[in-house]
């Protein structure tokens, strides 16, 4: 749980309960009151462990304030200054066309929010609502035989969208959120004009949707092909690839190439382009090699590699052919972290998409990656142990108490300088909230 806000502290100062109005599927209206003059401010996130921050330029004893940029369907916890912790839950998805645009610093907005989409490759409908209640948001793809029109009624109803290759019948359709073209061109040698004019296609529908294709890890010096990667990721709007050290290779000992290859795929993406990567989760090895399935903290590891080398957008790659097919073999514990990380992130979008400051690193051993944002007045250092060793890492940061977000502990910045240990493959994530509210 987070600390308790000071100021909420003060001696005279009522504790009531905010009241919610004006409710949608990515804003609420709240209402509260306080004995005492307080600032209009709000901590607020999907636990009680929070992680957003939100004021408004006023003082006073009455406050309204509205929180937009929220998930839809979802339930967030709400603590104002001054008041007590409030549950609200967003409305969800509208029942109309829903836009998927490409914001500043390769952020994907969803009609104009931040939205880090976590996604699940070729999935069946039967599988659909125990995905969604591991906080998968985006099916891309159909894993069966029925139809388009189908598929994007199965996922929306649910509350999810989906990405499907190009059908006319299904464009204006609200579950449809944008266009995918053939998996992996680059291996199956298919020529980049053919991805370009699938993207021009996407672009000149009505509504106008974003195209994504995947590629192999090419691209990556120890994986390389001799494909042009650059012109397959530079033609379609939003790029991700797979690579998968545990579950590909048999090799937990290369899972940094997750966090290298990330970096090598921005690099040659086109500048501003969205990137995803696939995060393997499946309980057994490929059918290519022979060894364990992923475990826990090596996903959750994944994931955050990716996000804090500069992907903003994740999916799940799920499937097993050992000892048969299966679309979804993922041990219980694996789901657990899945349904974990993915809140988080969903959670956490506005600060992942937040604007870019400097933060540095040193570890004492091995190797810790991290990133830095300021959102909503807030600071955060998102920083990830790549390693299989513990290390103690040095962020170079302001002085101040920094919460470490759903820990419930703080560590203090002192001459500009933040220490804290990470378990192998350790995530952890700092916030420095605004000065209102700490």
């Amino acid at each position: 749980m987070a600390l308790p806000m000071l100021a909420a502290l003060v001696a005279g100062v009522a504790l009531v309960v905010p009241t919610a109005d004006r409710v949608t599927d990515h804003s609420v209206r709240l209402a509260w009151t306080t004995a005492a003059p307080q600032p209009t401010a709000v901590e607020y996130g999907t636990s009680t462990g929070y992680g957003l921050f939100r004021s408004a330029a006023s003082t006073g004893t009455s406050h309204v304030l509205t929180l937009d940029g929220l998930a839809p369907g979802t339930t967030y916890h709400v603590r104002p200054l001054g008041a007590d912790d409030v549950q609200v839950t967003t409305a969800p998805p509208a029942a109309a066309p829903h836009a998927l645009t490409i914001g500043p610093r390769r952020a994907l907005l969803l009609d104009g929010h931040p939205f880090v989409p976590v996604m699940e490759w070729l999935q069946c409908p039967s599988l659909f609502d125990a995905e969604r209640a591991l906080g998968i948001d985006v099916f891309m793809g159909r894993g069966c035989q029925n139809t388009d029109t189908d598929e994007v009624s199965q996922t929306f109803r649910r509350g999810g969208f989906s990405i499907l290759p190009f059908d006319a019948a299904v464009a204006g359709a609200p579950g449809l959120l944008a266009w995918r073209f053939a998996d992996e061109p680059d291996l199956n040698h298919m020529p980049v004009s053919a991805l370009t004019r699938a993207t021009a296609r996407g672009h000149a529908a009505r509504p106008r949707r974003l195209t994504f294709v995947t590629l192999t890890a090419g691209f990556f010096a120890p994986t390389k092909r001799d494909v042009p990667s650059a012109a397959y990721a530079r033609a379609a709007d939003v790029v991700g690839f797979d690579v998968y050290p545990v579950y590909g290779y048999c090799r937990p000992d290369l899972i940094a190439w997750e966090a290298d290859a990330t970096r090598a795929l921005v690099a040659i993406a086109r500048p501003g382009e969205p990137v995803y990567s696939w995060i393997e989760a499946a309980s057994t090895s490929s059918q290519w090699c022979h060894g364990r399935g992923v475990e826990p903290q090596e996903l959750r590891a994944e994931a955050w590699m990716a996000l804090v080398n500069g992907a903003t957008a994740i999916g799940w790659f799920t499937h097993s052919w050992t000892p048969d097919y299966s679309q979804f073999r993922v041990a219980a514990d694996v789901q657990a972290e899945m349904a974990r990380t993915a809140r988080q992130v969903t959670t956490l979008a506005p600060a992942i998409d937040g604007v870019p400051v400097h933060v540095g690193v040193q570890t004492s051993e091995g190797r810790v990656d991290a990133t830095a944002r300021t959102a909503g007045g807030a600071l955060y250092v998102f920083a990830v142990n790549v390693s299989r060793t513990p290390v103690t890492a040095t962020f170079t940061v302001p002085n101040g108490t920094w919460q470490v977000y759903e820990e419930g502990r703080t560590v203090t910045a002192v001459g500009g300088a933040l220490s804290d240990s990470f378990a192998p493959l350790g995530v952890h994530v700092y916030v420095l909230p605004p000065s209102v509210q700490r």
